[in-house]
């Protein structure tokens, strides 16, 4: 599709929410890559959620260029939460403190959506690709799930979450439906994304946006790298998994067995080892003649088209950053 430039008549305020919490190495890159936005109507919140560091002698420098709010520490969820209720924009996106905002982030997500009336804005929740950068923010890989997935079951519920296709900060959420579906589960530190998209999906219309709209910072201090084992990760897959109807099943794959092999896969690779027992249970259960002729969809990551694919974008990045 092409890109409609957005206009004077569709300039939707547009929040950003940053929270922070110990977040001095990292949070300047973050607000700056913000403020950088070709998309200009935009305001920046930053939450500082009880940190320790000089986090706040940072964000205060900025002055009036954003909006500044401090409480103890709860954890991300509340600190999302307080940024969303004192958002005034019409949509929101998060933003890690640790990541960055590709410059035509908000531009490329409002042009997506100038040409819907305005019933179905209000319905509509944007994500897209995104970069994988290393701590010093040089390239590593670009997700390309445009080439690995059909522009179907990209924006098809609950495909993107069950492949573990959703970076929460490449979303863009209209305010209304936090409004009505409710925010996260401050109870949940460190699923509490992939909870509340699992309850949001099915209540809205999917876009996929093929640009990588956010560089995303691997690092050995991020929470997801050091907590991955806790109960609280396989719980959570374990509950989206058994709430897939058995017409979702054969819409997105075909076979049960195929749609449990594929996520058993996934779960295994990130870490999850609780869920992938639970799996592996279920896909014992199958008859040996069904175990035959899977095709798990990360193989085309070793595909050749891929490779030339990601050394280009590799390529396009270190321009963009010289």
């Amino acid at each position: 599709m092409s890109i409609v430039r957005p206009g004077k008549k569709y300039n939707p305020l547009v929040s950003i929410v940053i929270p922070v919490y110990n977040g001095s190495n990292f949070v300047k890159d973050a607000i700056d890559s913000v403020l950088n936005q070709t998309y200009k109507n935009i305001e920046i919140l930053v939450i500082n959620d009880g940190s320790t560091d000089n986090t706040e002698e940072i964000v205060k420098s900025y002055g009036k260029k954003l909006r500044y709010f401090k409480k103890e520490n709860g954890g991300v969820a509340s600190a999302l939460n307080l940024g969303i209720k004192k958002a005034r924009g019409e949509y929101i996106s998060w933003l890690s403190h640790d990541d960055m905002y590709s410059k035509n982030k908000i531009y490329l997500q409002i042009a997506r959506l100038k040409n819907l009336n305005a019933r179905l804005r209000r319905k509509t929740i944007s994500y897209s690709n995104y970069l994988l950068v290393d701590k010093n923010a040089n390239f590593i890989s670009h997700t390309g799930y445009h080439l690995l997935h059909t522009t179907t079951n990209l924006t098809r519920f609950p495909y993107p979450l069950l492949n573990g296709l959703v970076n929460g900060c490449t979303l863009l959420i209209p305010r209304d439906i936090f409004t009505k579906h409710g925010m996260f589960d401050e109870n949940l530190p460190n699923t509490q994304d992939y909870e509340l998209w699992f309850k949001l999906f099915p209540q809205c219309v999917l876009i996929f946006c093929k640009e990588a709209t956010v560089m995303s910072r691997k690092h050995d201090r991020q929470g997801t790298s050091r907590f991955k084992s806790i109960p609280e990760y396989d719980n959570l897959w374990i509950d989206m998994i058994s709430k897939v109807t058995h017409d979702q099943i054969i819409n997105m794959y075909g076979s049960e067995y195929i749609f449990y092999f594929n996520v058993f896969h996934i779960v295994k690779s990130a870490g999850y080892t609780g869920v992938a027992k639970f799996l592996q249970k279920k896909l014992n259960s199958f008859p040996i003649n069904m175990r035959k002729q899977v095709n798990f969809w990360t193989d085309k990551y070793n595909s050749l088209p891929y490779k030339v694919y990601n050394k280009i974008q590799k390529i396009k990045y270190r321009i963009s950053t010289q």
